[in-house]
């Protein structure tokens, strides 16, 4: 079978992969409803066989068992076609895809997976024609490209209000004209209906794709469409079937253009005179590549990587070229992560002495707005109850700049502590770091605000012991900070917003508390503060 991936690490997995599902040609016909097959078994003289993929066929028992399969599918076709001659077309258009197989990884297990998702497709797609479904529901889409319209005609009821999935044909008319000028048999359309009417032209990433849009794909000055036959996309996302608009009797199918539409999380956008596709791979890794449109089929020229999994202290940006069939490393540049924590810091940790508490999450990541400092928060064991510790270093070679030590312990133990990612502007072009320490006590957890400046070889508090979140039983207490503005000295510089519910069968209250700063620390009222 062939191999699956998120992204395509190389071209002959990528070809083996997306064959087996975007390859089926729709064909041209006014009421024809599959694409063709081989009408004899190897569909060739096996003794003149030239091409690899014939090869491959005459020389295995089960890939020429499935041709003959596919040859019965075929003339029971021909046999009730209206249009026998675009029939025989059409097969050799498919005749001739096969080559793309001899691309695999696997060859021979690329073409068992094509012949068995032909023989699918054309069986269901048969069956629909010889006992059609009346009732089912057909649209209008007007508007898509402006000369067409599009007409949506289902061979199956749909499963849901808002989706239809299934069998179809769309029907291309002149705007000026209901006469038909070209039908195209869909195995599987796919299409979200959010108000009575299926969405269409767009292409939102993460998002439910339009059943058709129109667009530029082969950068020539004409537009062509896309229709949605599926979601094999990355990450489960719409994947679509792209027709060309190469002459005004009709649109012509385009392996090359779906073949990319498929390796893209948003189908195919379009940058200047280039086309764009972006993928993923994981959470971390991000692909956007370049292509330009050369004899009508799109060329790979450049890709953007952007990899934050490769390397534990790095974003890494990778730009890579198009040369001799495959991507060649051009550049790397590196970024520090915000959250990567360096090891001299926790060096430093353990020469002044103190016992850190192994269990405890902590915190580590660059001072918001300055991408030279570091600050690490953790907790430190003191008896039955735990303390906390804030440093300051310098990145690079994690020097101790400043550090904080709370004298007084929280009366438990410290589960976590936060940093947020947030400066907290205490003066013009002066910021503090907002820490969130969580403590449990008993059954209870709390999450207790702290605010440090630098003053010096020390971190100073400038707000401490704002009983930040509190829960239990249906009650809840909620604190943060906002209003985060720098103003003069002597005035309010923080509020914080306050949500209240006391128990589960109470609505919460809201409220807005500003603090005021007495020239060294924001005041906290005694009933927002935590005490141990």
């Amino acid at each position: 079978m062939c191999p699956h991936g998120n992204h395509a690490v190389n071209k002959k997995q990528y070809n083996c992969h997306h064959m087996t599902t975007s390859l089926r040609y729709q064909i041209t016909a006014a009421l024809l409803l599959a694409a063709a097959l081989p009408a004899s078994a190897a569909g060739f003289d096996c003794s003149k066989a030239k091409q690899n993929y014939e090869k491959a066929i005459c020389e295995d028992k089960a890939l020429s068992a499935l041709d003959d399969k596919l040859a019965t599918t075929y003339r029971d076709l021909l046999n009730t076609s209206a249009d026998t001659a675009l029939v025989r077309t059409s097969q050799r258009e498919w005749n001739a895809s096969r080559g793309e197989c001899m691309l695999a990884d696997k060859p021979k297990a690329c073409l068992a997976e094509m012949y068995k998702l032909r023989i699918n497709t054309i069986t269901l797609l048969t069956n629909a024609v010889q006992k059609p479904d009346t009732s089912a529901k057909h649209f209008e889409l007007p508007g898509i490209l402006p000369d067409h319209v599009f007409t949506i005609r289902l061979l199956t009821q749909c499963k849901a209000a808002d989706e239809c999935t299934g069998p179809a044909l769309v029907q291309i008319t002149h705007k000026d004209s209901s006469q038909v000028l070209q039908t195209i048999a869909v195995p599987d359309i796919r299409m979200h209906i959010p108000d009575g009417k299926p969405l269409a032209n767009s292409n939102a990433m993460y998002d439910y794709g339009g059943v058709i849009n129109g667009m530029d794909y082969n950068l020539d000055g004409k537009l062509d469409f896309a229709i949605q036959t599926g979601n094999s996309g990355p990450y489960s996302q719409p994947s679509y079937d792209i027709f060309l608009n190469e002459s005004d009797a009709a649109f012509k199918h385009s392996p090359a253009f779906t073949l990319l539409s498929l390796d893209s999380l948003n189908s195919i956008d379009v940058e200047g005179n280039q086309l764009v596709t972006t993928s993923k791979s994981g959470c971390c890794i991000h692909y956007k590549e370049w292509h330009n449109v050369v004899n009508n089929k799109p060329v790979p020229v450049r890709q953007l990587v952007l990899d934050s999994a490769s390397d534990e202290k790095y974003d890494l940006t990778i730009t890579n070229a198009w040369k001799n069939g495959k991507w060649q490393r051009v550049s790397v540049e590196k970024d520090r992560k915000s959250d990567y924590c360096e090891e001299e810091l926790w060096e430093t940790v353990r020469g002044m002495g103190h016992t850190v508490h192994e269990n405890v999450k902590f915190a580590c990541q660059t001072v918001p707005g300055n991408k030279k400092q570091v600050v690490l928060a953790t907790a430190l064991t003191k008896g039955k109850a735990d303390t906390l510790l804030v440093i300051l270093g310098r990145i690079g070679d994690g020097k101790l700049m400043a550090s904080y030590l709370r004298n007084q312990p929280y009366g438990g133990r410290i589960t976590e502590v936060r940093l947020m990612d947030k400066p907290v502007p205490l003066a013009p072009g002066v910021n503090g770091v907002e820490v969130l320490t969580f403590i449990e006590q008993g059954n209870r957890i709390y999450a207790v605000a702290t605010v440090l400046r630098k003053d010096g070889d020390k971190l100073v508090p400038v707000l401490d012991n704002l009983l930040a979140n509190f829960g239990q039983s249906g009650a809840m207490r909620l604190r943060y900070l906002t209003d985060l503005k720098p103003v003069s000295e002597g005035s309010a510089k923080l509020t914080v917003h306050e949500t209240i519910q006391e128990s589960a069968s109470k609505p919460a209250v809201t409220r807005d508390v500003p603090l005021t700063f007495d020239g060294t620390r924001y005041l906290v009222p005694p009933d927002m503060q935590y005490k141990p």
